[in-house]
């Protein structure tokens, strides 16, 4: 199986994140998720075709989609289970640019959230490749046209862009509703990440260790 990313086109954030996917999608095991398609769809497919450097460059790309996808979407709870905060120590992608590059949270979900689509138009080409070469296989056809099917899916519904989409932080959860975003004094431990909330009649700030507004 393929165990190593490659990169592609002009885009930064392939640079910046390929480190990232070699510690964080090739760790997880993501390319069980081919095998269990062929399982689910009974098809039978060669380690021969698995191997092949055209079917590892696609699932290399859709391995790298589906952990941008998660972390990108995964963040509400990474911010909430964190304090307010992007922990300085976690591998979630947008975290990973904050900590390496000096991104603000909204250039880091920005340049996420362009890799998204780089990577869907990475996806697609790679499997018309796939497809190309083994023609004659309708087996090989399905699990290509499973793996591409399954990343076009309602994750991009109703969601225009990354500004959008960092608005709908609150909505996904109920505890920031009332947060805002902002820069705010850090030392070496802490993220300059923090999540304002309101204070409540007494005078308390509604999360124990994350800044009032």
């Amino acid at each position: 199986m393929a165990m190593h990313a490659r990169k592609h086109g002009p885009s930064k954030a392939s640079d910046d994140l390929e480190q990232w996917k070699q510690y964080r999608v090739d760790s997880t095991g993501m390319f069980m998720l081919f095998h269990w398609m062929e399982f689910a769809l009974d098809l039978q497919i060669p380690d021969s075709v698995w191997d092949d450097p055209t079917m590892q460059l696609l699932m290399d790309e859709a391995c790298l989609q589906i952990g941008v996808v998660n972390d990108l979407y995964s963040l509400p709870k990474h911010i909430f289970m964190n304090d307010g905060r992007v922990d300085t120590e976690s591998m979630n992608c947008v975290a990973w640019l904050m900590r390496g590059t000096g991104e603000s949270l909204q250039e880091a979900v920005d340049r996420c959230w362009d890799y998204i689509h780089h990577l869907d138009d990475s996806v697609v080409h790679a499997a018309i490749v796939v497809k190309s070469r083994f023609r004659q296989d309708h087996a090989i056809s399905q699990i290509v046209d499973a793996i591409v099917y399954s990343l076009q899916g309602s994750w991009a519904y109703g969601i225009k862009s990354s500004q959008t989409w960092l608005k709908s932080l609150y909505a996904c959860q109920p505890a920031l509703l009332s947060g805002s975003f902002k820069v705010a004094a850090c030392d070496e431990k802490q993220q300059p990440l923090v999540v304002s909330t309101e204070v409540d009649d007494e005078g308390d700030s509604a999360r124990p260790g994350v800044e009032p507004s």
